[in-house]
């Protein structure tokens, strides 16, 4: 199961300036899944069962353009691990994403490439 949405993170490196390698999408569902995790644990370690864009740990600004993360594969996560899921929440992980996907991009220029990698997360 994949939590981000590959085109959209793709069409971001693009208009950035760089190409994504194939190990980027992986190494960047499991960042996404981690955050997941770790915000869940916070909501139930602060006594609630509603994850909120409080819970995540957020790298960027509320209300990042793009819609890099799915939805329904976050709310079906947070429903396994028994919490629930505020409006919020989503427009967080975007964000955070977005950030991070912006620290690639400039971490792999950085280092004279054009392709994003894993690692550049």
């Amino acid at each position: 199961m994949s939590y981000v949405v590959g085109s959209k993170v793709k069409e971001h490196n693009k208009k950035k300036g760089c190409n994504t390698a194939g190990d980027f999408m992986t190494a960047l569902h499991e960042l996404v899944e981690w955050n997941a995790k770790k915000a869940c644990e916070r909501a139930k370690a602060n006594g609630r069962v509603t994850v909120r864009s409080t819970d995540v740990c957020m790298c960027g600004k509320s209300g990042a353009s793009g819609n890099y993360v799915v939805g329904s594969k976050l709310k079906e996560h947070n429903k396994k691990v028994k919490c629930n899921t505020a409006g919020d929440y989503l427009d967080a992980m975007n964000a955070t994403v977005s950030k991070k996907l912006d620290g690639a991009c400039e971490r792999a220029k950085a280092n004279g490439r054009k392709t994003v990698r894993g690692y550049d997360l």
